[in-house]
């Protein structure tokens, strides 16, 4: 038998949570395998006694078989441990090309791995071609997201090579796959006439395996090629020069991936909508990954305090009626605008305690890359994940957080801090549209260029219902379309 995880962990705890989530997805993997397999291949990997069937047993226990299945023929693409696997005398997996030796070990041996499945947050990531074990679960989404779009004739082979050609991303393995159909574009179908190019808008601006080779080493570039680079392709925006060194180490030195990577398309309508639907749950709801996150670290609790900015942020440059708003003070930490957002609509965010904000600062990068590596609607990869996520987001991000959370986010852009007649602060209204139901959830933010805060309403509140928020007049201008 293998036992994965190590004995100092039940199933039941690991399962839960335990040894910062880095088994949840595994074992869901295994589970989802267990369930497609017909009743004489089914596998009781929970326990080696195979009989009890409870989650009290130490570890994650594999029969050979089971191993095989999963590890070295199928989905589950950890080198590390193949590598283990192909030094070790005696053990073989049918259709496999390993050492020489009998089908399995003989007799109940726990075998331990010389690499587990790494963990799916920033204390500790792969930096190997990896298929996530979300594999099974991937697998149903690509076929969804295909039918919807209308594209046909493509088998679970398919998708399984485009998967480990994608090194299991989903968005750049849908790419893949609308590539590699030979009729034209608007034969197809889909959810807009650009057909393969509103695949590629949705999915992360990288080439096709078969038009790029991912993993080639280019030299780099010279001075004169990155000064270049740090103009986008209309030449309006300036890139700083870290975002433009990430995407080339990003890259590989490979300057063409590294301009797609600084200039991220757009989501179209039905493009947002699909990148949605094949967004984890638990990142929708940031309450649920709050108090996930803080009973998997044992995270200390207290009533929830909220002060109002150190800085003297205030609403006063804005119409008299905000004057009673709460500009509430946010974590400063290069990741301000993930706190605001988690302060907004998480209560258990706002009862984390500990070591100053350190621990609010993990749980809010925590979330942010989850966010990049894990939904499509993260449009800039490169800003989510530059400075492993303490760097300073930007506006374009706050519409990416509304698509997510599903609400409204009207911001207080503060540019003077004494307006006068003809001088006026903006408000903006972000995720607003012809489809903003009286019934969505309307929360507010204040920037001043430097800095984004949660503001809180008189009432103690952080939302209001778009219904609530149209009969405030100084609103009314921007929550009409």
């Amino acid at each position: 038998m293998w036992l994965i995880g190590n004995t100092d962990k039940t199933f039941g705890e690991l399962k839960a949570g335990a040894k910062e989530r880095r088994y949840v997805d595994f074992i869901h993997a295994l589970e989802s395998d267990n369930a497609a397999q017909k009743p004489q291949l089914l596998l009781n990997f929970t326990n080696p006694s195979r009989g009890r069937n409870d989650d009290s047993s130490k570890g994650i226990w594999l029969s050979h078989d089971q191993f095989c299945r999963l590890f070295i023929n199928g989905p589950l693409n950890y080198p590390e441990l193949m590598k283990k696997f192909n030094t070790q005398s005696g053990y073989t997996c049918s259709g496999t090309s390993g050492p020489s030796g009998p089908s399995g070990p003989s007799g109940p041996i726990a075998v331990a791995p010389s690499a587990a499945p790494p963990p799916s947050g920033p204390s500790g990531t792969s930096a190997a071609p990896r298929i996530t074990p979300r594999y099974f679960e991937q697998l149903q989404e690509i076929k969804q997201i295909l039918t919807q779009m209308g594209v046909e004739n493509v088998t679970e082979i398919m998708i399984e090579q485009a998967l480990n050609n994608a090194h299991g991303i989903v968005n750049t393995a849908l790419n893949e796959l609308i590539d590699a159909q030979s009729a034209p574009p608007g034969a197809r179908g889909g959810p807009s006439e650009a057909g393969t190019s509103a695949v590629q808008q949705y999915a992360e601006p990288r080439p096709s395996a078969a038009q790029r080779a991912p993993h080639q080493q280019y030299p780099p570039p010279t001075e004169e090629t990155i000064q270049r680079m740090m103009t986008n392709a209309e030449g309006k925006e300036l890139h700083t020069l870290q975002k433009v060194k990430f995407a080339l180490e990003k890259a590989n030195n490979n300057v063409e991936d590294a301009i797609d990577l600084l200039n991220p398309l757009p989501l179209q309508p039905a493009q947002v909508q699909v990148a949605y639907t094949a967004t984890p749950d638990y990142l929708k709801n940031p309450e649920l990954f709050v108090n996930n996150y803080v009973t998997i670290n044992h995270i200390l609790l207290e009533s929830p305090t909220y002060v109002n900015d150190e800085n003297g942020r205030s609403l006063n440059a804005f119409p008299q009626i905000f004057h009673q708003w709460h500009v509430i003070y946010t974590v400063g930490d290069g990741n301000c605008l993930t706190h605001a957002f988690l302060q907004c609509l998480s209560p258990t965010y706002g009862r984390i305690t500990g070591h100053g904000y350190t621990n609010k600062s993990k749980v809010a990068q925590y979330f942010r890359l989850m966010f990049s590596s894990e939904s499509g609607l993260a449009r800039d990869k490169l800003e989510y994940e530059i400075g492993n996520g303490l760097i300073n987001l930007s506006d374009l991000q706050i519409l990416d957080y509304s698509r997510l959370f599903n609400v409204i986010t009207v911001v207080f852009e503060q540019v003077v801090v004494n307006p006068s007649q003809g001088i006026v602060n903006p408000i903006f209204a972000h995720n607003f549209h012809r489809g903003s139901k009286p019934t969505d959830n309307v929360l507010f933010i204040h920037g001043d260029g430097g800095h984004y805060s949660s503001v809180m309403l008189p009432n103690g509140q952080f939302t209001m219902t778009l219904a609530d928020a149209r009969k405030i007049p100084e609103l009314q201008q921007s929550l009409t379309t």
